[in-house]
């Protein structure tokens, strides 16, 4: 099979899911609030419903959810504090 995936993970059923760079944006976005947070919280607490949802061993790992984050904040989705 030959796609364009960036990212290829496996539910906890084995069902393989496809995605582009934005795949774990959703998840980030959903720990973000309006209240000031570190970004090292966001980062666990995100990396927690990967895990939750895929199971461990699949996902992005925290230096990816960084990155990410900061794509977000250069977007204008997210504000964050230097």
């Amino acid at each position: 099979m030959v796609d364009d995936a960036v990212f290829r993970v496996f539910n906890k059923e084995g069902a393989g899911i496809i995605g582009d760079e934005t795949f774990y944006d959703r998840y980030l976005l959903n720990r973000c609030s309006k209240r000031s947070q570190l970004s090292s919280r966001i980062v666990g607490y995100t990396l927690m419903d990967i895990w939750d949802e895929f199971g461990i061993g699949d996902g992005a790992g925290d230096s990816y959810l960084y990155y990410r984050l900061n794509v977000l904040g250069e977007m204008g989705k997210v504000y964050l504090r230097s």
